[in-house]
């Protein structure tokens, strides 16, 4: 089932996830195996977020430390630290995520790593992705009116709807309010 979204032609969006358990030693990018949503989204060989489309994007990044350890990520434009999540507990598991709106020139790069003095074990299986890095560009700084239809996948929204519940980050729900669904 699918529905449409007005886009402007050039918009950018994505959301990657990660479907198995990830260790990341000291300052090691987060890799994501798994493509949920690509609209016109670039990605280096290291897995990196390049902009092809300078303007206003909004970032938003998940994850969940597997059972009796920690989790430290960063976000980082460029070689920029940005902001990070942080989450411990000695039973169970703990989540974290976060989210940031940046402006970027074309060829600018936003990554996901490991804190540089922190080991991170992350949680994750196939039915159960709980690790996500999405990226909306907001505003172009490039100007017309070239709009064009494109499609999102019901599922795909559930999917991330779900997710956010999951993690239990309710100001996360607002990232879908902000959306022109038609």
């Amino acid at each position: 089932m699918c529905f449409s979204v007005v886009c402007k032609a050039g918009d950018v969006a994505f959301t990657l996830g990660q479907t198995h358990h990830l260790y990341l030693s000291q300052g090691q990018q987060v890799t994501y195996d798994k493509v949920i949503t690509n609209i016109s989204a670039h990605f280096d060989n290291k897995g990196s977020f390049v902009c092809g489309q300078p303007g206003i994007y909004a970032f938003h990044f998940f994850s969940l430390a597997h059972t009796q350890s920690k989790i430290w990520i960063e976000l980082y434009k460029n070689t920029e630290y940005i902001c990070s999540v942080y989450g411990y507990t000695s039973h169970g598991f703990a989540d974290a995520g976060n989210s940031v709106l940046l402006h970027l020139n074309s060829n600018d790069t936003v990554s996901i790593k490991a804190h540089q003095a922190y080991n991170t074990t992350l949680f994750g299986t196939d039915d159960e992705i709980y690790t996500t890095f999405t990226g909306v560009l907001l505003r172009s700084d490039i100007t017309g009116e070239n709009n064009q239809v494109c499609s999102i996948n019901l599922r795909t929204l559930c999917f991330f709807h779900i997710s956010l519940k999951r993690l239990k980050n309710w100001n996360a729900f607002k990232i879908l309010s902000y959306y022109k669904f038609t």
